[in-house]
């Protein structure tokens, strides 16, 4: 989930390696930061460590905490779909890579009511549930950082229950 974040800190300097994500990307160049290729990381100004922060907890759900404390919560997906991705928070639950390509579950993640649609969204742009699916007809449970589940707001914070 958030193995993959690594960080390190210098005098002048943060620098982060973590997984391809396009947000994440934006935002770190937003925050001025610069792609590293020969070390395959964003480098930042130490002026930048608190929204940088924000970010990866956003983005990745890093919560800098190498056991965090967890939650298993339940989820109606219709709030949390994000593109081709069921997110909370910076959690990937769900995505699918393609419009008719088979919905995978993130690790640790399971339906607990309804099916996963065999097709969503168009060629261009494929989504996790398809047209003829609305809020609660797909449920599904898994855990997060208990960080994370209390950065949730609105419908999300509404449509996600501790279990």
């Amino acid at each position: 989930m958030t193995k993959a974040i690594n960080i390190k800190k210098t005098e002048n300097a943060i620098s982060v390696t973590s997984p391809y994500n396009r947000d994440f990307i934006e935002k770190a160049k937003d925050l001025n930061g610069k792609w590293n290729p020969a070390d395959k990381t964003w480098d930042f100004g130490t002026n930048a460590e608190t929204e940088l922060m924000k970010a990866l907890m956003k983005f990745y759900g890093y919560t800098g905490n190498d056991n965090p404390e967890m939650v298993e919560v339940e989820i109606d997906a219709w709030y949390f779909e994000e593109g081709n991705q069921i997110r909370v928070g910076g959690i990937q639950a769900a995505y699918r890579y393609g419009r008719d390509t088979r919905v995978k579950l993130s690790e640790g993640w399971i339906v607990t009511k309804g099916t996963l649609a065999a097709s969503g969204g168009s060629r261009a742009n494929p989504k996790v549930l398809d047209h003829k699916q609305f809020d609660g007809d797909l449920i599904l449970k898994g855990k997060i950082p208990a960080a994370v589940y209390e950065t949730l707001e609105g419908n999300q914070k509404k449509n996600a229950r501790l279990v």
